[in-house]
């Protein structure tokens, strides 16, 4: 058995496995306390492992699967002082009378048994149900909580309300955004959300591919789910000779560590340097015509679709023959985006003349105003280079980089979006309900009904339902007066001091949060249930498997891990599959919703749809298993069928081609300039070229996924805190806000003082950091950071540092209802934390932060 340990072995320790959001790992228990957890690792000889060898020189997996930077601190979060550890109800939330939802936020909480919540929580709901109908309760969940297959959201969570009815209040595919609304209309893809898989990516990167071109992209840094597993990969790469270059506002991570060049560049231009590259092969003849002239419709006049005029072409726009009359020449793209023309040339010759793999999936720059464009763009620049011929591949900051993975002869556990127990239940239920809130309209729709949006689903199957209308309340259905939220956090929603308005309103009478700690969204909830961690229970999973939305995407050593129940659950904390249990079974629906089955019967069915060579026991009682490398494999890359023989392996798009000219785009909006039938460079309302805006708040924000925290989680962990927070004066730890030193410099600010960051949505306090990283005109705040409001203000200084509260909420773009979060601008000043202090000293004292369940 794999059990190598990095430390000195204790007496009286008893070792689990587990799988996280960071990774699998080995939990070490002793006298019922996590005393310390590891990577999982294995040894030598329980692994045939896969290689890869280019020129003499092998890559092989190594043997421990490295966790991400929080992993090893789940031992803090499993007993952190924020934990739920019984049922709560807000000590002003009367729903026989004053329900008080103005002081949520604000009121503190009392402890109540299961019983008594499940009696609030049923009559409330039977209430809503007899008076509205199932659709007045509204059903959420967080992004990316606890890890699992049986115990995840599209498992248990998903089987409750789909079985009782209620409106989903949805969240997009916002991890990539601007892929999901853009890419699909260029190749298809839908299932992904427009993220093309990336079977033996690995592979051909390593043989074929002479450029790596990291555009927007920090793979080192915001991987997730299988922990930093490609950092040997890029040590590989380097020791290949590969040249990466990065084109990023920000040194990342992986340039920082491997890269050849940074190239700086404003964010939100990127679409315009990558018009001019196109620009420079065009001229150059740096591009390949006769995979043009067959595998894509719309790159040039002659192989437009039937009945679109000429001059409406890519090339057409390109050149300057389209109705702006502009060449997109990289002197042209200089003056927008900053990077010097030669440098554009540069790239454009070394992009033009070497196998490349770009990687721009996902990242930041697909979650700005008209990001659609510069994910389309992307896609075309490789299109023009031979998408799927050896070398030349699309790829992103996680999931889209492969080694053999064989899931034909090699069936593991469902992936997490595969529906868990559902796949193994004798019926399943489709939600009755059709009605559907996107959490970017959720305060419009609580607040302001009626609302029309579209381009808001959490999955958009065809090109018909992206492009639907949808309409709240819909015909037939009510508006939302219950809501039950799954976890802490609706997604981060952006502007998040406009989500808490929402919150506060009369109209949302019932609020239920179940989640394993009190924290953000707990704060504003009538009750709270406690909910185990993935210690406390049992569940199977593949580490790194997501299923329905991106194919099994591996660089270590695949593998399946049982995740053991570590340690009992603290205080009263049940799983969500025993609440729903319970709730069912008072609602009459008990037997319906469980069909007769335990945990434990659930797991051995969903274990014996699996290809793993060991009995259930056996499997459970080791922890994991390692698959050895597939046998008679045949690699297959990314858009290598496609690329060999496009007729008989068509894309899923109306012509089966790259449709670099949307006839869909074009015949839906009529030529409309927010969205044009083949990509553009379109500026931002709110970014570099905003210079009314920039004379108020000239700094473009940049909200990188932060390296400490998943998202919003972890924030209170010291050991990760101490890493990364600033503390000032006063022994607060703040969110770091990175400037150039120019900017520091022009503000009068030194490294270590406290600021406010502000801009029409909000403002919150930070500490700052000084790098020469970052491009001047720009600064780094993240999201996530727990809300600490000085007052009871809706609108308060957040001294918390949550870069959401600056965010933008607008939408994308005509075509899309979110996603423009990183199209912010502000401005930053050095605060004066004494006048603060006496100004808001309850606020101060810690009295209306969202971690604090006294009020």
């Amino acid at each position: 058995m794999g059990d190598v340990r990095s430390y000195t072995d204790p007496a009286d320790v008893d070792r689990h496995t587990s799988c996280t959001t960071a990774g699998p790992m080995f939990v070490d228990v002793k006298d019922g306390k996590i005393v310390r957890v590891d990577p999982l690792s294995f040894d030598p000889e329980e692994v045939d492992s896969w290689e890869v060898k280019v020129n003499g020189k092998c890559y092989r997996p190594p043997l421990t699967l490295p966790l991400l930077p929080w992993g090893q601190a789940y031992k803090a979060m499993q007993s952190t002082e924020t934990r739920v550890k019984y049922p709560m109800k807000r000590k002003d939330w009367d729903p026989h009378g004053e329900r008080n939802s103005q002081n949520r936020g604000i009121t503190g909480y009392e402890r109540i048994s299961w019983d008594e919540a499940y009696d609030l929580i049923v009559e409330e709901m039977n209430r809503v149900r007899a008076t509205k109908g199932p659709s007045g309760i509204g059903y959420c969940d967080s992004a990316h909580t606890e890890w699992g297959s049986l115990h995840f959201v599209f498992s248990d969570v998903y089987r409750f309300w789909h079985m009782v009815g209620g409106t989903f209040i949805e969240f997009t595919p916002n991890s990539w955004e601007g892929w999901a609304c853009g890419a699909p209309f260029l190749w298809g893809d839908w299932q992904g959300h427009g993220l093309p898989a990336a079977p033996d990516s690995l592979q051909d990167v390593s043989r074929n591919s002479e450029l790596i071109i990291l555009w927007g992209n920090d793979p080192l840094m915001h991987s997730i789910y299988s922990g930093i597993d490609t950092a040997r990969l890029w040590q590989y790469w380097r020791d290949l000779g590969k040249e990466i270059v990065v084109v990023e506002p920000f040194l990342n991570e992986t340039g920082l560590n491997y890269a050849d060049k940074w190239i700086r560049i404003y964010p939100g231009t990127d679409g315009a340097m990558a018009a001019a590259i196109a620009y420079t092969w065009i001229t150059e003849g740096l591009y390949d015509q006769e995979y043009l002239d067959t595998h894509a419709v719309g790159f040039d006049d002659e192989h437009l679709p039937d009945g679109i005029p000429d001059g409406s072409s890519f090339k057409a726009y390109i050149l300057g023959e389209w109705e702006d009359g502009i060449p997109k020449t990289p002197e042209w793209a200089s003056e927008i985006c900053g990077v010097e023309p030669r440098v554009i040339r540069a790239l454009a010759r070394q992009w033009g003349t070497k196998p490349t793999s770009l990687w721009c999936m996902q990242g930041g720059a697909c979650r700005r105003e008209f990001a659609h464009e510069f994910t389309r763009m992307m896609g075309v620049l490789q299109i023009m280079q031979g998408l799927g011929k050896p070398g030349v591949g699309v790829q992103g900051t996680c999931l889209s980089i492969s080694g053999p993975y064989d899931g034909v002869n090699q069936i593991g556990p469902t992936g997490y979006a595969d529906g868990g127990m559902n796949v193994v239940m004798e019926k399943y239920y489709p939600n009755p309900v059709p009605q559907k809130i996107t959490f970017q309209k959720f305060n419009d729709c609580i607040n302001n009904a009626p609302q029309h949006w579209q381009g808001g689903h959490q999955d958009n199957f065809n090109a018909d339902m992206f492009l639907e209308q949808m309409d709240y309340p819909m015909a037939g259905c009510a508006e939302v007066e219950f809501v039950w939220l799954h976890g802490s956090t609706l997604t981060n929603p952006p502007n998040y001091q406009h989500h808490i308005e929402t919150y506060r309103s009369e109209n949302i009478k019932t609020f239920v949060v179940a989640a394993p700690w009190f924290d953000r969204d707990c704060r504003y909830a009538d009750i709270v249930l406690p909910i185990t961690t993935v210690f406390e229970r049992q569940d199977i999973t593949e580490p790194a498997s997501v299923g329905q939305y991106v194919p099994p995407s591996y660089v270590g050593l695949r593998n399946a891990v049982f995740t053991q129940k570590c340690v009992d659950p603290i205080g009263e904390s049940k799983t969500d599959l025993q609440v729903y249990t319970d709730v069912a079974t008072r609602l009459g629906l008990g037997d319906y919703y469980i069909e007769g089955n335990t945990e434990e019967m659930l797991l051995r069915k969903m274990f014996e749809r699996t290809s793993i060579p060991l009995s259930y026991d056996e499997f459970k009682e080791k922890g994991y298993y390692v698959w050895p490398q597939p046998e008679n494999y045949a690699e297959c890359k990314q858009f290598q069928k496609f690329y060999e023989d496009p007729e008989n392996n068509p894309l899923d798009t109306p012509s089966g081609k790259a449709e670099i000219f949307s006839m869909r785009l074009y015949e839906h909006y009529n030529n409309n300039s927010e969205i044009p039938p083949v990509p553009h460079f379109i500026p931002e309302r709110e970014g570099h070229l905003s210079e009314d805006l920039k004379q108020v708040y000239p700094l473009q924000m940049l909200m990188a996924h932060p390296k400490y925290r998943f998202h919003g989680k972890y924030n209170d962990i010291e050991w990760l805190r101490e890493n990364y927070k600033v503390y000032g004066p006063d022994g607060y730890g703040y969110e770091p806000c990175w400037m150039n030193p120019i900017d520091a410099e022009e503000r009068g600010l030194s490294d270590g003082d406290i600021v406010l960051c502000r801009n029409d949505r909000g403002r919150v306090l930070a500490g700052v950091r000084i790098t020469k990283r970052l491009i001047p005109g720009v600064a780094w705040l993240s999201y996530g950071a727990w809300q600490d409001p000085l007052s009871e203000d809706v609108h308060s200084i957040d001294r918390g540092g949550d870069g959401n509260v600056l965010s933008n909420n607008a939408p994308m773009s005509v075509h899309h209802v979110g996603g423009a979060f990183n199209s912010v601008l502000f401005e930053v000043e050095k605060a004066d934390l004494d006048a603060l202090q006496v100004e808001y000293p309850d606020g101060f004292a810690g009295k209306y932060r969202t971690w604090n369940r006294e009020g």
